[in-house]
């Protein structure tokens, strides 16, 4: 406390006794310094605050920046004479006297925000209302000052940063999957993305023009088309104003005409070659011996070789690759030391050119040029398990914010047409799959509630990619176990809206996509004893025509016998403890709960099912699961046994797939958890998204799965993971080292190689968001809260829990 009165009175606050005593006097220099800031007057005193002020102290902004005005021409008072008139209190001849007027239009000023007086004219006044201006006009810079555009470190994109007050902002000139060349914002410090629709772009004080904001991360979409007189004003002006909401600020137009057509023609090429299709690994396809492994990587070393050339022995280069223009040496490095065939590399600096190479060849002088080879255990991620096209990137594909499922579906269905082959020719291959795919159900020996069995099939031939699945369904609840397959709910959709098994709890083992190996099996643990209705089926889907073809299918009815009873002392005094009931009559369940526990029972007998400590309960949208809170972690309870069928790290609920999947999201790093709850192989954890203070951000991160390429995606700008929903292990993870910056994980180019290796059957969005520099914390302007993270590949199916509060109506006293 003593630190922070002698940081106040050397800032010109506080005139009391250095005596460490948090009093009126103390309080209300605080408050004076902060309102002086334009800021909000604190409650608590903090360390932060501390650290501030003598941050001020040390840098010498008593002298310079917060000395009370004097003198007779007194510059800071001219810039609040100037300011305060642009604001309207003050009408008086602009003279750097703080005489009687200015003061009192500074009081008048001061009085309309609530704050007191100020007794003395100081540089954070003049600063807090020059912000203000700039929030309504633009700030209060010459077009001297406001520096020109130029490429930004992408290779494709351009951009320019103004700043004034507190605040610095850059503004981008970026290659969008789905809208092309967009305006986005590079957030330094100060501001959130607001809920508005448009906004408007002012050149040179003409008439203002309003540009739509485009999906999710809500940026200025410029059509060359329908904004082409824009584009010439932009070209030809000096400056721009840019208003969002109630926010605006100004940015240079040096340099903007060339940079704009420069990120045109790169963002063109870069998109048609992401829509080409054309394969990654030509001709190349392979399963691995285990497709239920975890990737591997290569253990060895690189040797540089400055100032050469490999010649020859070209896998892929960036004269001919979009892909592999504007990287850096180490991004060239990742990539081929992540494919299995590249053994070398040449990397050009000018333009960050990168040519992989399957041998050294012939090494040759060439200045400026960096070569390597790698000397060691080649792994890396393999070519993809069947033959077909390389990836697509289509924003367009993507889910649509308040898009229906059927209408997703439809376009999906259409965007996949083009990767079809002959109807009939893949009909004909899919015959010939059937002819050898086989499987064996259980027909003999005890099955109980709670234990699983084993379905096991074999004969997967497939090599050309044609989406074919064996399917496991039962009519009555069941949970999968083990790897390679996608278990799905009763609620959950199918890929490409197929209507085999379509609300039965089901395994679909995608047979072209990775994880997927010549044979495998399929392990189903009944929860209920009974008849349990069993049926298999090979389902095939044509692209082309889209049409679905059950190519076999078998039915059996097994007979489940009780799990073992467990007695479970209870009185009624025990059961008194509970202070609040919930029913949940589609499962027949009744859940007692207080503060700290809660017990499940069966509705119709009262049969206890668990009893178990846990907080914060909630109900799954589809009422099968409640998740609850326990030491830090978030469990996922099974309404019909009472199994744990999933944890993550407890945060931000949301439910997908029907409750398929469950994620949560906290801080710090924007870290997202997600978990299947009818199986028990899908389990990510602590993947880092964003910096260390936040969430994950609605814009910011990405979560996607897509069940037509059977492949799950977590992205932002701090981290990502890319991998096979068969095997989750199968994937391409980077994060940044302190997750601080946005710029730790790798980017764009690294993450579409990776992905081809999981042998894709239709268009995705999943990686459109990637394209896009990422913003360090939130995106510009304004404030937004915590919100939810959409699917780019499952339409409107991450909702939120429903939390149980104890005032709520829905609950009643027990």
């Amino acid at each position: 406390m003593q630190r922070l009165q002698r940081a106040l009175e050397a800032l010109g606050y506080y005139h009391g006794p250095i005596d460490g005593d948090a009093g009126a006097e103390t309080w209300s220099s605080v408050v004076a310094w902060a309102r002086d800031r334009g800021w909000e007057a604190p409650t608590t005193l903090r360390v932060a605050h501390l650290n501030s002020l003598e941050a001020e102290r040390v840098q010498g902004q008593v002298a310079e920046q917060d000395r009370p005005s004097s003198g007779p021409e007194d510059g800071t008072v001219r810039r609040v004479q100037t300011a305060l008139s642009r604001l309207g209190y003050y009408s008086g001849p602009v003279n750097g006297q703080a005489d009687q007027a200015t003061m009192a239009a500074m009081a008048a000023w001061a009085s309309d925000r609530s704050w007191e007086a100020p007794a003395s004219i100081r540089e954070a006044h003049a600063v807090n209302m020059e912000e203000e201006l700039s929030h309504r006009t633009g700030p209060v810079v010459g077009d001297a000052a406001l520096p020109p555009w130029q490429p930004d470190d992408t290779g494709i994109g351009s951009k320019v940063c103004a700043s004034t007050g507190y605040s610095k902002v850059c503004l981008r000139l970026a290659c969008d999957a789905e809208a092309g060349v967009v305006l986005d914002f590079e957030e330094v410090a100060g501001y959130a993305t607001p809920s508005v629709s448009s906004a408007g772009l002012t050149v040179d004080r003409g008439p203002e023009a309003m540009l739509p904001l485009d999906g999710i991360r809500k940026r200025p979409v410029l059509d060359a088309g329908r904004d082409a007189a824009l584009i010439a004003r932009l070209s030809s002006g000096r400056s721009l104003n840019l208003k969002l909401g109630t926010w605006s600020m100004s940015f240079g137009l040096a340099q903007f005409g060339p940079e704009y057509d420069r990120v045109g023609k790169a963002c063109a090429t870069l998109l048609a070659r992401l829509r080409s299709g054309e394969d990654p690994f030509p001709g190349q396809f392979s399963r691995l011996a285990d497709e239920l492994a975890e990737a591997t990587v290569s253990e060895g070393t690189w040797s540089s070789q400055p100032n050469t050339d490999l010649a020859g022995n070209d896998i892929r280069h960036g004269l001919a690759d979009p892909l592999l223009r504007g990287l850096t040496e180490g991004e060239c490095i990742a990539i081929c030391s992540e494919t299995d065939m590249c053994r070398a590399y040449t990397f050009n600096p000018s333009g960050g050119a990168c040519f992989l190479k399957s041998a050294k060849g012939s090494p040759k002088p060439y200045a400026a040029a960096r070569s390597g080879v790698f000397d060691g255990r080649k792994a890396g991620l393999a070519p993809p398990p069947t033959r077909g096209a390389g990836p697509i990137v289509d924003g367009a594909v993507g889910w649509h914010e308040g898009e229906p499922l059927e209408g997703f579906q439809a376009r999906v269905k259409q965007a996949a047409r083009r990767l079809g082959g002959s109807c009939d020719e893949e009909k004909e291959t899919l015959r010939r799959l059937a002819e050898k795919f086989q499987w064996t159900l259980p027909h003999e020996g005890p099955l109980r509630a709670g234990n699983s069995f084993a379905i096991e099939w074999s004969g997967n031939t497939l090599e050309d990619r044609i989406p074919v699945w064996f399917m496991v369904k039962a009519e009555q609840p069941v949970r999968f176990k083990g790897k390679g397959h996608v278990a799905l709910g009763p609620a959950a959709p199918n890929p490409f809206a197929i209507k085999t098994g379509l609300g039965k709890t089901r395994a679909m083992v995608a047979l072209a996509t990775r994880g997927a190996a010549a044979s495998g099996s399929v392990s189903t643990i009944p929860l209920q004893a009974g008849p349990l209705n069993l049926s298999v089926s090979l389902v095939g889907y044509l692209r082309a025509c889209e049409e679905e073809i059950v190519l076999k299918e078998e039915s059996e009815r097994l007979d489940i016998a009780p799990a073992p009873a467990e007695i479970v002392l209870n009185t009624a005094e025990g059961r008194a403890a509970f202070t609040h009931s919930i029913d949940i009559p589609k499962f027949s369940r009744r859940i007692l709960l207080n503060d700290t526990r809660f017990l499940l029972l069966d509705a119709a007998s009262g049969t206890e099912i668990v009893e178990r400590a846990g907080t914060h309960l909630q109900i799954s949208p589809t009422h099968r699961f409640i998740g609850v809170e326990h030491n830090g972690r978030l469990d996922i309870v099974d309404m019909v046994d009472g199994h744990t069928a999933a944890t993550a790290d407890a945060g931000d609920l949301r439910w997908a797939l029907g409750d398929s999947v469950v994620f949560t999201t906290l801080a710090p790093w924007a870290e997202v958890n997600f978990a299947s709850t009818f199986g028990d192989h899908l389990r990510i954890r602590e993947q880092i998204t964003g910096p260390s203070c936040c969430t994950a951000e609605r814009g910011q991160t990405r979560v996607a799965i897509d069940l037509e390429n059977a492949a799950y995606a977590i992205w932002g700008g701090a981290g990502y993971r890319i991998g096979a929903l068969q095997n989750p292990d199968y994937a391409s993870i980077a994060n940044s080292s302190g997750a601080y910056s946005s710029q730790g994980a790798r980017r764009f180019p690294f993450i579409f190689t990776c992905s081809g290796r999981l042998a894709w059957c239709r268009p995705s969005a999943s990686l459109a968001n990637s394209m896009l520099p990422a913003a360090s914390g939130r995106p510009v302007p304004g404030k937004t809260g915590r919100s939810r993270t959409p699917t780019a590949a499952a339409p409107a199916i991450f909702r939120r829990a429903c939390r149980a509060h104890w005032a709520k109506s829905s609950f009643r006293q027990s």
